[in-house]
């Protein structure tokens, strides 16, 4: 495909469906940066810019560790012309918005560059076209703070010369450069709703709502520039760096690579190219993070996900970095404890720790790597002697007992918690189980189904690669069964003589990590009727999976985070165990489903973390009212699986 070919046009709107949660905008993401805003325009004064839907966007960088937002939006117009946003046209290293007005074309063009020393820069191209003598107007509005923190406009330092504009807030700055230029310096600080908030939502008397959240981002000045006929003028912006240019092709040549590696429609080659541009900088390697806003960190659980379900894709890539990441994480892993690292200091993920023996067995059937075999090797003897010396404690770590693995049910990846009864309780925890009287058996390590997959694939391993464990894998094999089946399908949770028997998401992985180790094709047929509860469609293709099947259907905050909602982290494992039950009429719907969501949905080329049922009151219903409604982070690595497209 001709890489001029990748580009997809949009009508600059917004969708108020489910209050705008489908909003569609453009992201420019790089390891030390990332620019995004709505495809939607909107105005200030006779300006007028791209909008911000969360306080996230515009453009962020890292300083040093910390994830910094630098500006909010350039807003531009042409002196005495009113301007109209006409279309946006989105490639995977570009985005081309553009406007007309009063016989005047503008064509304007966001860049951001590709290295990986502090700071970065970007650009911004206007395209003028139709234009006699007229004046350029660009207004830049800054919020300089830490990704987490509140606006502090007053605190804001402005300075200008002739051709640039800088701001200020201790040692972050940021600069704005148009060649041949002069400046109007002017403080103007707005207090600006970004409606999307973080993605909680609230039931209003209205309806369902969006929590808003504000910020007050300072305009500092205008840059003024005179044009004469046809012209492109630059914007050049420079965050933490001294003022520098770079070739707006760069990031395009850097992308015409990886299209000469994938033969495939232009929209899941879109998918591959934002699957790439997921990482930061980590020990000298690019190491893919958690997803962005405020996920623009390294989460191990996610990232061992994103390996396993992309791994063919991360292969065809680039083959060295596979074994790079591997020798990485293995670092990670902590020797008193013998648990691998989630992220920053955090180790209460035993979920973590025997996914990185999933990703393991895929790696050594790929590559002869006796070196990284050793090491692997070494590291399951260190997490299975730690596991067994474990004892059952509140709050504890994993425990090895009876051939099973007790951890804690927050240690998995449905790790939300609650205040209740006074304690902070795992949300896997059936709220009617708990009393005063057995509150602190609540508190201690249970049995987990998706775990305890995962622990048996691990001893399988171990046993593979020459480690003498006697008879413990059988007798977790026989053990499995005996513990968890119900009926046809399995329990969610067990603790003591309580059993779970809610549908759920995490139940469906176990039963495809465990097909023909626990469970055989017809298992896994007769718990089609269970898993029918959980499937959730898209435009009436099937989409996805729900978490759990509760009575608590509409997604609000972290009470329903891992409830009845679909995580498309869950979606590789619907078709792994479709494929094994022979329905792949409905592996080509839900990749369907999925690459429209990709396409059409919030951030273009990404995809949400989690989605909500279309349930409850909505303010605005239009024709795609009865979808998943996106909630929560819009762009999110373990959501973004390739292989299966590729397999397809």
């Amino acid at each position: 495909m001709k890489i001029d070919g990748l580009k997809w046009e949009y009508q600059p709107i917004e969708n108020p469906d489910w209050d705008y949660a489908r909003n569609l905008f453009t992201v420019l993401k790089r390891p030390q940066a990332t620019w995004s805003q709505s495809i939607f325009s909107v105005r200030h004064k006779n300006l007028i810019a791209p909008n911000r839907d969360y306080r996230f966007q515009g453009l962020c960088a890292f300083v040093n560790k910390d994830y910094w937002k630098f500006l909010d939006a350039v807003f531009f117009g042409m002196k005495g012309f009113y301007l109209e946003p006409k279309k946006v046209i989105v490639f995977p290293w570009k985005s081309v918005y553009q406007y007309s007005g009063d016989g005047i074309n503008v064509d304007v063009s966001y860049y951001l560059s590709r290295d990986m020393r502090e700071g970065i820069t970007a650009k911004i191209i206007f395209d003028i076209k139709n234009s006699f003598l007229k004046e350029l107007i660009i207004k830049p509005l800054v919020d300089i703070r830490g990704i987490f923190s509140d606006s502090n406009p007053e605190q804001i330092k402005t300075k200008f010369n002739n051709n640039s504009l800088t701001a200020s807030l201790g040692e972050n700055k940021v600069s704005f450069f148009v060649n041949d230029s002069s400046i109007l310096a002017e403080k103007e600080i707005l207090d600006w709703r970004y409606k999307l908030g973080s993605g909680f939502r609230e039931n209003t008397n209205n309806g369902i709502r969006f929590i808003s959240e504000w910020a007050r981002p300072v305009f500092i000045g205008e840059i003024h520039k005179r044009i004469s006929g046809n012209e492109k003028v630059s914007l050049i912006i420079n965050c933490n760096r001294r003022n520098e240019d770079f070739d707006e092709n760069e990031e395009k040549l850097y992308i015409k690579q990886i299209t000469k590696k994938f033969d495939c429609k232009k929209e899941l080659l879109s998918r591959i190219i934002s699957l790439d541009s997921f990482g930061i900088l980590e020990n000298n390697i690019i190491v893919p993070e958690a997803g962005d806003f405020w996920f623009r960190q390294i989460w191990l659980r996610d990232l061992l996900e994103a390996l396993i379900n992309n791994f063919q894709t991360f292969i065809k890539l680039d083959n060295k970095k596979i074994n790079e990441i591997m020798k990485w994480i293995l670092k990670k892993q902590d020797r008193k404890t013998g648990r691998f690292l989630n992220f920053k200091n955090n180790y209460n993920s035993v979920d973590t720790s025997l996914l990185f023996f999933i990703l393991a067995e895929k790696y050594l059937k790929q590559f002869n790597d006796k070196t990284i075999e050793k090491r692997i090797l070494q590291s399951f003897n260190l997490l299975f002697k730690k596991f067994s010396e474990n004892k059952i404690e509140i709050d504890g770590p994993p425990v090895i007992r009876d051939y099973m693995l007790y951890s804690m049910p927050w240690h998995s990846w449905t790790d939300s918690k609650i205040s209740f009864m006074g304690k902070m309780i795992s949300t896997r925890i059936p709220r009617n189980w708990i009393t005063e009287d057995n509150l602190e058996e609540m508190l201690k390590p249970s049995l987990l189904p998706e775990i305890n997959a995962m622990f048996i694939r691990t001893l399988k391993l171990a046993e593979q690669l020459g480690k003498d464990i006697g008879d413990f894998y059988k007798k977790s094999v026989e053990n499995y069964k005996k513990v968890f089946q119900n009926k046809d399908f399995l329990y969610s949770i067990i603790i003591n003589d309580k059993r779970d028997p809610t549908e759920t998401s995490m139940a469906l992985i176990s039963a495809v990590l465990l097909y023909n180790h626990v469970f055989n094709k017809k298992d896994l047929e007769k718990m089609w009727p269970s898993i029918q509860k959980l499937l959730v469609k898209k435009d009436e293709k099937l989409f996805g999976v729900l978490c759990r099947n509760l009575e608590d259907r509409i997604y609000f905050n972290d009470y329903q985070y891992h409830g009845t909602v679909v995580w498309p982290r869950d979606t590789p494992y619907l078709i792994k165990y479709l494929k094994i039950i022979g329905k792949n009429k409905l592996v080509k719907e839900i990749l369907e489903s999925n690459l429209d969501h990709q396409m059409n949905e919030a951030a273009i080329f990404y995809c949400n973390e989690l989605f909500s049922l279309p349930e409850g009151r909505n303010i605005n219903p239009t024709n795609t009212s009865n979808n998943p409604v996106p909630v929560k982070n819009p762009i999110q690595l373990w959501s973004h699986f390739c292989d299966d497209y590729l397999k397809a």
